[in-house]
């Protein structure tokens, strides 16, 4: 087990108004072109989310991209980078608190004949890009030339990156059950005494209510060979940096149904954790999904009639939080080899008279916990929402900036 123990100062803000959950199309001046998987996460520091790549599998062969975009709740703008990373789809990304800067692993760049591999990591620190050199990469400890088809996702109390599973060989080959955990400076492999079956296309997040990072679903695709088409799956799981322990959750009531590719995210406003689309197999056949479901840490709730939906099922898109406690879709396709999209969807944004902040306090995000969660300091109001939590500035000296009103015609 590691020891660690570090306050982060939390900014809190108090909302005048609930949170609105409904899925929503905005129509910005400027987007990325369309593009199925690309990199996309949310950077606090800069109140922005940062999307990297994607492909345009249209083509032959198909376009991989390398460019850099940021979303500010209302608009992409394309950024300059003196230096930037080789292009690539389906890899991870996500950002760093403790750090402040957004992470970038592996992924794939398209080629005639499939896809090879990229192994490299990746430094956004606002304004440009740097490559770090680490001793090892989860290709060299999986013994693979890299990982594709990958999801990571950022642990508050351990303060690393998380990466689980991914895909090995052109799409039909899941990589081994292990967990790897980046710090800035080396990847290293965890060892977990139990670790959720190999897959590839994880849905993996933050999960600051639970200690840790949730695990939802994923595919072993075909392997081993089946009657039935890819094997996907639909359990729950939280991993414990820390401790270096997954755990198996067994949610109350209806599951989700099984799937792989679907977007999980961490709602602050609302504290539930936000599960959207992806595909299943249905005996052999691809199905798009477009529902959406929550959970509280006991129980799945299908909440689509309530978040209505994209339009239409849609799969190989992006998603991460967004400004003012939103999460945000981009691009993807309805089906897998579908006409694909530039389309930017939104939900859970704060409502519209929202306040100035009113509320600063400093988070333990070292091992203490109290039912399995983060204990939650009693100057924190029930249902907070965190909207960053920067190491860089002392919590004295945080300023109150005015917040714009948002309204139904921001689509939001």
């Amino acid at each position: 087990m590691r020891n660690s123990q570090t306050l982060l100062p939390v900014t809190i803000l108090a909302l005048g108004a609930a949170a609105t959950a409904q899925w929503t199309q905005i129509t910005p001046t400027n987007s990325p072109t369309p593009r199925i998987e690309a990199q996309m996460a949310i950077d606090t520091g800069a109140n922005a989310t940062v999307l990297f790549g994607g492909a345009d599998n249209g083509g032959f062969p198909p376009t991989t991209f390398s460019d850099t975009w940021t979303f500010d709740g209302l608009d992409w703008t394309q950024q300059s980078p003196t230096n930037v990373p080789p292009a690539r789809y389906f890899g991870g990304m996500a950002y760093d608190v403790g750090r402040g800067v957004t992470v970038l692993y592996g992924g794939l760049v398209a080629t005639l004949f499939g896809a090879n591999y990229r192994d490299d990591t990746w430094e956004w620190n606002g304004t440009d890009w740097t490559q770090v050199t680490t001793a090892a990469t989860p290709g060299s400890l999986i013994g693979n030339p890299g990982v594709g088809e990958v999801t990571i996702a950022y642990d508050f109390v351990g303060q690393r990156i998380v990466l689980f599973g991914g895909e090995l060989f052109q799409g039909i080959v899941p990589a081994p059950n292990v967990t790897l955990e980046y710090d800035g400076v080396n990847w290293t492999q965890a060892s977990p005494a139990v670790s959720p079956p190999r897959r590839s296309q994880a849905s993996l997040c933050t999960a600051p209510t639970l200690g840790g990072v949730l695990l939802f679903g994923g595919t072993n695709f075909n392997n081993p060979p089946g009657p039935n088409g890819e094997i996907v799956w639909n359990d729950t799981w939280v991993y414990d940096s820390l401790a270096d322990t997954w755990t198996q959750l067994q949610p109350t009531g209806t599951l989700p149904t099984a799937r792989a590719g679907a977007s999980l995210l961490f709602d602050p406003n609302l504290g539930l954790y936000v599960l959207h689309g992806g595909y299943t197999d249905n005996n052999g056949t691809i199905q798009p999904l477009s529902d959406t479901w929550t959970f509280d840490g006991t129980t799945w709730t299908d909440v689509s009639s309530t978040y209505g939906s994209p339009s239409g099922p849609r799969v190989r898109f992006a998603s991460a939080e967004a400004p003012h406690g939103c999460q945000v879709l981009f691009g993807g396709s309805s089906a897998v080899f579908g006409t694909i999209n530039n389309e930017t969807w939104m939900q859970g944004c704060t409502g519209t008279t929202a306040r100035s902040w009113n509320t600063r306090s400093w988070l333990d995000i070292s091992s203490s916990r109290l039912n399995g969660t983060l204990t939650r300091p009693s100057a924190m109001r029930p249902r907070p929402t965190l909207l960053s939590i920067d190491t860089r500035r002392n919590p004295s000296t945080i300023d109150t900036p005015e917040l714009p009103s948002w309204s139904a015609s921001n689509g939001v």
